[in-house]
């Protein structure tokens, strides 16, 4: 009797031990994989930014992490981050001073990734080419055609003007606002203002086209100031940090690609921002991020934004960046 009770309370130990090694390799295995794949939904606009993105789908990096992502486009980013917060996606794509405002006025959005820093001839102040206004000096007085207020553009141009010890201040022109971005240079064309600010894929049309000149690029300010970013709600983040982390190797592939292969990047322009080969050719691109997303570097978003009074009070982002580098 003894033996078989001993032998019972054996078996039973080496049940116990498999059945918690079980739990424990099931609670411990990922939720998803190539074979058996997590489905993304990722809001996007017409966007220099988005093309690593892009180039990860087309070239399977998402795939190989386990991810199925697909694409909803929405060109309105304010839009965009309301439908994701309202389940109708996983994930949206949202320039910086966008994202940022929409958390600083309380909407539940989480950054997982940079998407773009600003190009060294990404974005512009620009003129006429008649040689009226030659320097940044002389726009003293004039007007400048811009985004709204609290557009990404509009306040890098302002710390463009500021930073430059020989550029009239910002509050020292007039500023116009100018949108949509597409119809910016035509105004400019027709003196509706003296200069305008204008950002790829506008801005080497514009040049082209119109003869315009480039009077200073807004990188001057910073080369490594983002530009967009990849968010998702804080529920969505905290459910799927493995998913979180594949996304953000899946991305930073992409963009270690579209660094080196122009040719790879021309061709994305061509197929989802509509134009043509000569102007993709031409283009000022965005340094695209290989690493992050880096809170020090977003922290100069909302900096800029409270230094022009779009914030009212200083706003540390710290607590929207999802597994941040230092």
């Amino acid at each position: 009797m003894v033996t078989v009770a001993r032998r019972f309370t054996a078996v039973l130990h080496v049940v116990l031990v498999i059945g918690t090694t079980l739990l424990a390799t099931a609670g411990c295995a990922p939720a998803f994989s190539p074979e058996h794949p997590l489905a993304i939904r990722v809001i996007v606009g017409p966007d220099l930014d988005t093309l690593p993105l892009r180039h990860g789908i087309e070239r399977g990096y998402f795939a190989a992490e386990g991810l199925t992502v697909t694409t909803i486009p929405e060109p309105d980013p304010y839009t965009g981050l309301h439908t994701l917060v309202d389940g109708g996606a996983d994930i949206a794509f949202g320039g910086g001073t966008v994202v940022v405002e929409a958390a600083y006025r309380g909407l539940d959005v989480k950054i997982l990734a940079e998407a773009g820093w600003l190009g060294d001839r990404a974005a512009a102040i620009v003129v006429r080419g008649d040689g009226t206004i030659p320097d940044l000096a002389a726009l003293a007085g004039h007007t400048i055609g811009a985004p709204s207020p609290g557009s990404q553009d509009r306040i890098l141009a302002h710390a463009r003007l500021d930073n430059d010890s020989g550029a009239v201040p910002s509050d020292h022109v007039q500023w116009v606002p100018m949108d949509p971005p597409d119809h910016t240079a035509s105004r400019l064309a027709h003196k509706d203002a003296d200069a305008v600010v204008l950002r790829e894929p506008w801005l080497t049309d514009a040049i082209h086209a119109h003869g315009f000149t480039a009077l200073a690029y807004l990188s001057d300010t910073s080369l490594l100031h983002p530009t967009s970013t990849y968010v998702a709600t804080t529920a969505w983040a905290e459910q799927h940090p493995g998913a979180v982390t594949a996304y953000q190797r899946a991305l930073h592939q992409a963009a270690r690609d579209l660094r080196t292969d122009r040719a790879a990047l021309n061709a994305l322009a061509v197929r989802h921002l509509r134009i043509t080969p000569d102007t993709a050719a031409r283009l000022g691109i965005p340094l695209y991020p290989t690493h992050g997303p880096s809170v020090s570097q977003l922290q100069r978003i909302p900096n800029l934004m409270h230094r022009y009074g779009i914030l009212a009070e200083p706003y540390r982002i710290a607590a929207l960046v999802v597994s941040p580098d230092p």
